[in-house]
């Protein structure tokens, strides 16, 4: 937390704490665990010691990514993590609960993939249900780089630019990390028209 506020950093995007299915899995190296409970020790331990421990003032937001069910590089674009919602809260959650109510991470990344067809980044269960409502989550949800223009591109969720960034807004991705490889700045692109025509208040 220090090094990155020294750097003139206010958040760091990199706490990754998806459960590490399969040691051949392309971002192993990124989490800590196959195990529900010790990654969620870990979780809370990483935010507590980046993000400090005054009251009032954060060193700098902890970013707690990928939300979740991300376990899969070839298709993360386009896949669907398809499991049931006792295997989600017994196995995929746990982690990111623990960094929110207990370590009180400021800020989610919304995963690439979808859960049960949904979009994480248009996901209104996950980023408003649970992630808010249930856990009073009251940071910012970002989305993975590119996973808006996802949205419309590669999971063909809704493919009207202009519907999507409405539905993801609305579900709860507060903030468009904007790198892509098809199309970028969605937010800025149509977020403005979406407004205009009446998809979001």
């Amino acid at each position: 937390g220090k090094e990155a506020r020294a750097q003139g950093a206010n958040f760091f995007g990199g706490v990754c704490i998806n459960l590490l299915r399969h040691p051949a899995w392309g971002r192993a190296q990124e989490t800590y665990s196959e195990d529900p409970y010790l990654l969620s020790r870990m979780a809370v331990a990483f935010v507590k010691g980046f993000q400090g421990y005054d009251e009032k003032y954060l060193k700098a937001i902890a970013t707690v990514k990928h939300f979740v069910a991300n376990n899969s590089e070839y298709n993360r674009h386009t896949g669907s993590s398809d499991v049931d919602e006792r295997w989600l809260r017994e196995y995929y959650l746990p982690a990111f609960k623990a960094a929110i109510t207990e370590a009180g991470a400021y800020s989610v990344m919304s995963a690439y993939n979808a859960i049960n067809g949904v979009p994480a980044s248009a996901n209104n269960w996950l980023l408003d249900q649970v992630l808010r409502k249930e856990w009073g989550f009251k940071g910012y949800v970002v989305s993975d780089c590119g996973a808006v223009n996802d949205v419309v591109h590669n999971h063909k969720y809704e493919t009207d630019p202009e519907k999507a960034v409405a539905l993801t807004a609305k579900a709860g991705t507060d903030l468009e990390c904007e790198t892509c490889e098809t199309e970028q700045f969605l937010y800025d692109k149509y977020l403005l028209n979406a407004y205009k025509k009446g998809y979001i208040s």
